[in-house]
């Protein structure tokens, strides 16, 4: 079966370009994807995709799809016992996340919600969880691949403390790599053993994945425990937490404990980890009651606030004056008031952060970011029609935002601009009130080949997209300052804009730092111009690096032959 091509079509009156887009493949027959954004079911690795799948019966999936080729399509069972049949619960939190190592190494987490016998599973009598998984390290459900890259066999670590995630019954597990490949999880936990519902239970974890050790090490601190919680000290450390709850009718305020802590984190170009999350620091309110931000230049060992402070002890709290409160970018009525779910995170090209939510009264989707002019937080309405829930959002390279419609994509330049909107031309891409067009983002594609990569869902089934936005890149990196205006790549034509007319060497080098090709040597016009068509190599990432006496830039792009 040939790739599939189809086309975005621009429709505004400035200009009239298409995207290529192309269905990689739909879910095998009797089976259906994810396709849910607060997990991560789908990663690139290696020219392959790897995206998590159930069948009808909820028995477990891992597929892999060659990105040329979407005939080249490998189905395999990740738990294969055919004499104690696993199957995921049927609950909405028992997803799964997928993620790969550096080396190859094929990493899967899941069907977890407290830990593998939440949401009544340890009461289930149609799909009670086999006895061959209860009392793993920390209720985990956790299998890593046997060989790099071979999807063939897996084997279940949550028994090995070698192997095993430290933590404490997860919900809401997500794994992410950076732009070096460094594997990161993140998730909610009981920090408290035993767990017990009083305030302060519940943390947002942060691991990170130690290749040399083939473990994790565990990141940010041990929340205080000062707060009269005596017997139930914090073992396990978070990243944020307050000893704060929900405050739900009919519970006491000495029992309320439940935080959902929906949170995203992403990585820039320049590797600088962004962390979203929801925190509840009013018990006598249902429901989250700020929006908290910060960031790490350090892989995650210590985090700042949007102003470049840094958080002097970590976990990260909300609450007002204490030495580690995080930066607060929205509070329930300031500047409006919001629906607890998980909020998408994007930035600007000044690395201003921005975030979908849901307006509380109207539940219409709306967004907030983060104006440095006025070191305020300002909403705003989408111009177009997005998903009034749980939608995905965007930043590429250049800091172009990507605001994700129903039916249709805005690339805007700024929060305030306008934008440019690109309309779907073919009915077969999945859209509309009941689908939408895309979740679960592939981050590291966009990352590095500016490609727009995700799970959309048709007829319940589910189908795998990518679509190019390299011919649409509107503004230049925020470290393209005094001698480079611009850099776009359209159809493998190199468009480079000089400011200042001063000796400048132009280079590619592959990702293991050879050089592929020399493009110029000396004084530059204002535009240059260099065709990509004619190197003589395959579609790969490449690295442009552009020297001047006062510069030494390199830019990622991805070059299709």
């Amino acid at each position: 079966m040939a790739i599939i091509i189809v086309l975005l079509i621009v429709s505004n009156s400035y200009s009239q370009e298409t995207l290529e887009t192309t269905i990689n493949a739909y879910a095998p027959e009797g089976h259906h994807f994810q396709g849910h954004n607060k997990y991560s079911s789908l990663v690139t690795f290696n020219g392959n995709i790897y995206v998590f799948s159930m069948d009808d019966l909820r028995k477990p999936y891992i597929n892999k799809i060659d990105e040329n080729n979407s005939s080249n399509i490998e189905t395999a069972l990740i738990d294969t016992d055919e004499n104690d049949i696993y199957r995921v619960f049927d609950n909405g939190h028992h997803r799964f996340t997928i993620g790969i190592d550096q080396l190859g190494y094929i990493h899967i987490l899941g069907d977890m919600h407290h830990g593998n016998l939440g949401s009544g599973r340890d009461e289930s009598t149609d799909n009670p969880l086999p006895d061959r998984f209860n009392g793993s390290i920390g209720d985990q459900m956790y299998w890593i691949s046997d060989n790099p890259e071979d999807i063939s066999s897996f084997s279940f670590v949550g028994f090995d403390a070698s192997k095993a995630v430290p933590c404490n019954g997860l919900t809401y597990e997500t794994l992410e790599t950076d732009n070096d490949g460094v594997l990161y999880m993140t998730g909610r936990q009981s920090v408290r053993d035993p767990r017990i519902h009083t305030p302060g239970t519940m943390g947002l974890s942060l691991w990170r994945y130690n290749l040399s050790t083939s473990s994790w090490d565990e990141l940010g601190g041990v929340p205080d425990n000062g707060y009269g919680f005596t017997g139930h000290d914090a073992v396990f450390p978070s990243i944020v937490w307050e000893p704060h709850g929900y405050g739900r009718d009919g519970v006491p305020i000495d029992e309320v404990w439940y935080q959902s802590y929906s949170h995203s984190l992403k990585f820039d170009q320049n590797n600088r980890i962004h962390l979203l999350t929801l925190v509840n620091a009013d018990d006598t309110y249902d429901g989250s009651t700020h929006v908290l931000y910060a960031f790490s230049d350090d892989d995650g060992n210590t985090f700042n606030r949007l102003e470049g402070s840094q958080i002097n002890s970590l976990p990260i709290r909300a609450t007002e004056n204490i030495i580690n409160q995080g930066t607060i970018l929205m509070t329930q009525g300031d500047p409006d008031e919001f629906y607890a779910e998980y909020f998408s995170l994007f930035w600007d090209k000044n690395l201003n952060p921005g975030f979908q939510y849901r307006q509380l009264s109207s539940m219409d989707g709306r967004y907030c970011y983060y104006d440095a002019n006025i070191q305020e937080s300002i909403t705003d309405d989408f111009n177009i029609n997005v998903i009034d829930r749980q939608g995905e959002h965007c930043t590429l390279n250049d800091g172009s935002i990507v605001i994700i419609g129903k039916q249709e994509i805005c690339i805007k330049e700024s929060f305030a601009d306008g934008g440019i909107i690109y309309s779907l031309s073919d009915s077969d891409i999945p859209s509309g009130d009941d689908n939408y067009l895309l979740r679960e983002i592939n981050d590291a594609v966009l990352r590095d080949r500016n490609i727009l990569r995700g799970l959309s869902i048709k007829d319940g089934r589910g189908v795998v997209i990518s679509i190019d936005l390299n011919s649409i890149v509107l503004s230049t990196p925020s470290d393209l300052t005094e001698c480079i205006d611009r850099i776009t790549i359209v159809q493998n034509q190199l468009n480079i804009s000089f400011v200042q007319n001063s000796f400048t060497k132009i280079e590619l080098y592959n990702l293991t730092g050879q050089k592929v090709k020399s493009l110029f040597t000396g004084f530059p016009n204002s535009e240059m111009t260099f065709n990509l068509n004619s190197l003589n190599t395959s579609s790969q990432v490449l690295i442009l690096n552009i020297k001047t006496p006062k510069e030494n830039i390199n830019r990622k792009f991805f070059i299709k032959k």
